[in-house]
């Protein structure tokens, strides 16, 4: 049945009616650049309404879940308002996983269709997969994309313009993003309308405004591990402000950022919470930590997900009766109210009675001269009647230089708490690493305990 829009007044009131409004508002101004072309709103608009027609005549249903798998392409941009102006779910999914995890994302979400970019086409698929979508990154690329599957493009191009207005309220789920899995199984995070909406606000609210300058780049963010000061410094020396960000899927994702004007002042710090969020940085007794004390940080706030697709018990785990969301990450917070991410609290161990977080003994390894990357685990230690644990380190060193194992010790005795002092450092090639370039601590503990020598 073919859903209108009553009096003018749009009943979608999540993220597949955006598109629509904007294409109603600015019609002719530019939306997307990509590879040399550009679209309007209004082009944009009407590609997102075809391609909602296209994905309903293949029998998908408000509440099903609609996958994206592929590079950067502006179908990606497309793919989440034709979902939302069905009420379909989108899955994206991190294409540079290896296939069994791609795969196992695609099964446990339990897709009704797939949006695949060519380049990802020999990747298996569940069987209980109803339409597969291909993406062509080429034009000439027609026969083999109809061999495998639907074009995306002949989709868009045949289906109706006629709008949507599927009912959606901002509680309705929106996105399944998959956590990366460092720290254990990945799990899929429910992310409603709401939750996107705000974090949108979230990003616009703070550097924005009448008087910024958009003639060009403007600052660099990153997010996902933190940076060393060296590289920001890098760029901040060539004109270039280079800020942390910090944010996770479970908060849609944005928790800290930093402005612009305090970038030199705050080196290294991911910046303070959004317009929409609130933090606090707690003691494993739930505690709030005084100023410069490292802790647990909490996040709440309107973005904060929904819970964890088909995983109840660990939803209440993460997320207690007051909606502070447990990150698992450890951090600071120095007196201007500026937060350091430190490491993943269970990444932390306890040498001779005080807790060791390897991402401050990383930090300091890595601000020799000598070292690019440096990575720390905690080994189990028996001191008299105390058991602990001792740190190990593993560096890799830049190739023109060299550093003496001793010469790294004495580096950080120079710079750390003695309990935070590693009792080896080991140079090596390369440290394990995931997909995403986080640091596989299993894997390197597993190296440390098989150097370890036996008692």
């Amino acid at each position: 049945m073919q859903l209108a829009m009553m009096d003018g007044v749009m009943r979608n009131l999540g993220v597949g009616s955006w598109m629509q409004r904007w294409g109603r508002i600015a019609p002719d101004r530019t939306a997307v650049i990509s590879g040399g072309r550009s679209w309007t709103y209004g082009e944009v608009d009407s590609r997102v309404r075809r391609l909602a027609q296209g994905l309903r005549s293949l029998g998908l249903e408000k509440g099903d879940r609609v996958g994206w798998l592929g590079q950067n392409h502006p179908a990606f941009l497309e793919a989440p308002f034709a979902a939302g102006s069905l009420g379909v779910v989108l899955v994206p999914v991190n294409h540079r996983l290896e296939e069994a995890a791609i795969l196992r994302v695609l099964e446990d979400s339990e897709i009704t269709a797939l949006v695949a970019e060519q380049s990802m086409a020999r990747v298996p698929v569940p069987a209980t997969l109803r339409s597969l979508l291909f993406v062509r990154k080429h034009e000439d690329a027609a026969s083999e994309v109809d061999a495998m599957g639907v074009d995306y493009e002949a989709l868009v191009e045949r289906s109706p313009n006629d709008p949507i207005d599927e009912p959606a309220d901002l509680d309705d789920l929106c996105m399944l993003p998959y956590t990366s899995g460092t720290t254990g199984r990945s799990k899929g995070v429910m992310l409603t309308h709401g939750n996107v909406a705000w974090n949108v606000v979230n990003w616009s609210a703070p550097p924005s405004g009448p008087t910024a300058d958009l003639s060009s780049i403007r600052f660099i963010m990153t997010g996902g591990v933190p940076v060393p000061e060296r590289l920001i410094r890098a760029y901040l020396d060539r004109g270039v402000t280079l800020l942390q960000g910090y944010g996770l899927s479970e908060a849609a994702p944005l928790a800290l950022m930093l402005d612009p004007a305090s970038a030199l002042r705050k080196v290294g710090s991911a910046g303070k919470p959004p317009l929409l969020v609130d933090i606090r940085i707690v003691h494993p007794d739930l505690y709030d930590v005084g100023a410069g004390e490292t802790g647990e940080l909490l996040v709440r706030g309107p973005n904060v997900m929904a819970g964890y697709w088909k995983l109840p018990e660990a939803t209440s785990k993460a997320i207690d009766d007051d909606g502070w969301l447990r990150t698992g990450d450890a951090a600071r917070m120095d007196d201007e109210g500026y937060v350091w991410i430190v490491d993943r609290v269970q990444d932390g161990y306890v040498s001779r009675g005080q807790i060791v977080y390897p991402g401050n003994v990383e930090r300091v390894l890595m601000a020799h001269p000598a070292v690019i990357e440096a990575g720390v685990v905690g080994l189990p230690e028996e001191r008299g009647s105390e058991v602990g644990s001792v740190g190990v380190a593993f560096v890799v060193i830049f190739p023109d230089r060299a550093a003496a194992e001793e010469d790294l010790l004495a580096h950080c005795r120079g710079n750390l708490a003695e309990h935070e002092v590693p009792a080896s450092v080991t140079v090596v090639d390369r440290l394990p690493r995931n997909s995403v370039g986080k640091l596989l601590r299993s894997e390197l503990r597993s190296r440390a305990e098989t150097a370890a020598p036996k008692a």
